[in-house]
């Protein structure tokens, strides 16, 4: 049975926020999100046309769900989508980032 196409999409941005946060999201391939979830990779690019789109998506889902994580590794590579988040949420993940180093405001 197919899933409703609007739960395929959760699913398939979800599991992309999920492995961002386990590895980075410059290692984020169509391939990788296809064997989590055991589909073909095209199924992915069906949802959001390739992969700049879907690193995109999750960004934005990243500073909705305010997920430090991502949104970190996101800060640390200059990406320009991140002036879209609001500047506290970025303090935290500026924090976030130093929290290994033990460094603390």
């Amino acid at each position: 049975m197919r899933m409703n196409p609007i739960k395929r999409r959760e699913q398939i941005l979800a599991t992309g926020l999920k492995f961002c946060e386990q590895n980075h999201y410059l290692t984020l391939t169509g391939n990788a999100i296809a064997d989590k979830l055991g589909v073909r990779p095209s199924l992915t690019w069906h949802y959001f046309g390739d992969l700049k789109n879907f690193r995109r998506q999750i960004l934005k889902e990243a500073i909705k769900r305010q997920n430090l994580t991502i949104i970190a590794q996101m800060m640390v590579k200059r990406d320009r989508a991140l002036a879209k988040a609001p500047p506290e949420l970025l303090q935290k993940a500026i924090e976030k980032i130093g929290e290994p180093y033990g460094v603390r405001n």
